[in-house]
């Protein structure tokens, strides 16, 4: 049931999140967008078109624009086995096995790792973290959200390309 509940909750999360996206012209073209928001979202374009270059698909990512209300898109719990480092995994039908649960509310994300840590003796170390992107592994055109365009040009670029290698 708590299964369902996580796909439940983050189905929710997600849709709010492409309803508000805009495209990015309509972003471009505000009067209230900054300079540094519209810098960002040129060097976006240009590390698509690279990614392209390197041959990785070419996808409609991008293309639309979520300023999001902190850093974080997401927040990802992992867990281990304290004493022999295996990683815990959980399987999803269409992904897989992956190493970390993502939560859109942090509030969410802290009770899944206290929910862990107590059904694991001893005690399962976990990692909360902050997450700024994710790919939809090519089910939708991911827009671009404000989380990504923290840092420096190179980390923009880096990340631009690392989600395009999930898509491709």
């Amino acid at each position: 049931c708590s299964g369902l509940s996580y796909l439940a909750e983050n189905g929710v999360e997600q849709w709010k999140l492409f309803n508000r996206s805009r495209p990015v012209e309509e972003i471009l073209k505000s009067p209230n967008t900054t300079d540094e928001t519209r810098k960002a979202i040129h060097l976006v374009r240009e590390a698509k078109a690279f990614a392209v270059e390197l041959g990785l698909k070419a996808t409609a990512n991008y293309e639309s624009f979520v300023k999001l209300d902190g850093p974080c898109l997401l927040w990802a719990v992992s867990a281990a086995d304290p004493i022999e480092l295996k990683e815990k995994t959980w399987h999803f039908p269409v992904v897989g096995e992956v190493p970390y649960l993502g939560f859109f509310r942090k509030q969410s994300a802290e009770v899944e790792a206290k929910r862990i840590q107590t059904l694991h003796q001893p005690s399962a170390d976990v990692w909360v973290r902050c997450v700024p992107a994710y790919s939809s592994l090519g089910w939708f055109a991911d827009p671009l959200y404000s989380s990504m365009l923290r840092g420096k040009e190179r980390d923009v670029v880096d990340l631009v390309i690392h989600e395009s290698l999930h898509a491709t």
